[in-house]
């Protein structure tokens, strides 16, 4: 888990409609399905069903409000890989 997360990247930071996330080899994000969005006070505001089949995905931002959010990628096993995501009103 800790190589996923060093190699797992946001762009672009800070976002606003969207944020990709990219990784070298999607090979280790195969068995990642799921995505949680949480705010600074630890709610979730979403849940979405992802596929890691090419190297990148985008999950739509544009309905979070400017500030700091934890992007949570979770996996088959209940693994878990957290990055900060900045949202701003550019």
């Amino acid at each position: 888990i800790k190589q996923i997360t060093e190699e797992l990247k946001l762009f672009p930071i800070p976002a606003k409609d969207f944020v990709e996330l990219h990784i070298g080899n999607a090979e280790l994000l195969r068995d990642f399905q799921t995505v949680h969005i949480y705010n600074n006070l630890g709610q979730r505001l979403r849940e979405e069903e992802i596929t890691f089949g090419d190297k990148q995905i985008r999950v739509s931002t544009s309905d979070l409000s400017e500030g700091v959010y934890s992007i949570v990628l979770i996996n088959s096993n209940g693994e878990s890989i957290t990055k900060k995501l900045l949202i701003a009103e550019q």
